[in-house]
């Protein structure tokens, strides 16, 4: 406006000059404008791609935590109803281990009865024991439900010789604390893996272990044999190896 009102005081120009001129001046003020805009829009756009980038990292953070499992962290849990709930953790490594009880020890197979005293309710049981050779107290069962191997020990003797390596957190199954995990194996020369589930856990002053393994594509059904395994000895309550004579 200003410059519009100076050219018509002189007199001598046309108006249609004073437009020209007018529209020039609005011209050159929003091609500043717009220069001063992507002068400012320059810097955005080089945090643009680092922007993006973060996001991404967020959210394949929050991706990736709620599905572990992808890269073999997985935590499998088998709902046992009434008993509770197990968890079985992955674990890292399996290492030899010694199972010296220290003493002689003979040996023998259990007899039905024996069986139906240690691993009551359970199907398909057999087992044989190993015994103090000279007081002839039982410091060690084996044992088979089915597929799963059961082991028992006399207080403060070991129960198997292999050290497992992992980050297997307690459940609590009617009250009895059990810390359960599982390991897979590298592929075989036909390309299988197998999966074996295991836990430890103590009825009395009697430490056991159970084990169940087999080919991965199956292990739904070794979890839930395991678990069930393990719910029938808690809920058989507290053992005695005293009680199985030689």
């Amino acid at each position: 406006m200003k410059s519009q009102t100076l050219f018509a005081a002189m007199g001598n120009i046309d108006d249609k000059f004073i437009s020209e001129e007018a529209e020039d001046i609005r011209a050159t003020r929003s091609n500043s404008i717009v220069a001063k805009a992507k002068n400012v829009s320059r810097p955005l756009r080089r945090f643009a791609p680092i922007a993006a980038c973060l996001a991404l990292a967020i959210a394949l953070t929050v991706v990736l935590g709620q599905n572990a499992g992808w890269f073999g962290s997985r935590v499998y849990t088998a709902d046992l109803g009434s008993h509770g709930t197990l968890n079985f953790y992955p674990s890292a490594a399996v290492g030899a281990d010694s199972l010296d009880f220290g003493v002689d020890v003979t040996s023998r197979n259990l007899t039905e009865d024996e069986l139906s005293v240690l691993f009551s309710h359970l199907p398909e049981t057999s087992a044989y024991g190993l015994f103090h050779a000279a007081n002839k107290n039982l410091l060690h069962v084996e044992g088979h439900s089915g597929h799963t191997k059961i082991i028992l020990s006399a207080p403060g003797l070991p129960t198997v010789d292999s050290s497992i390596t992992g980050h297997e957190a307690a459940s609590e199954l009617n009250g009895v604390p059990v810390s359960a995990g599982y390991f897979i194996t590298k592929e075989n020369s036909q390309g299988i893996k197998n999966i074996i589930y295991f836990a430890f856990f103590s009825l009395g002053d009697v430490p056991v272990y159970v084990e169940c393994g087999g080919v991965q594509s199956e292990n739904e059904a070794l979890k839930s044999e395991i678990a069930l395994v393990i719910a029938q000895l808690i809920q058989n309550g507290t053992l005695g190896l005293s009680v199985i004579p030689q």
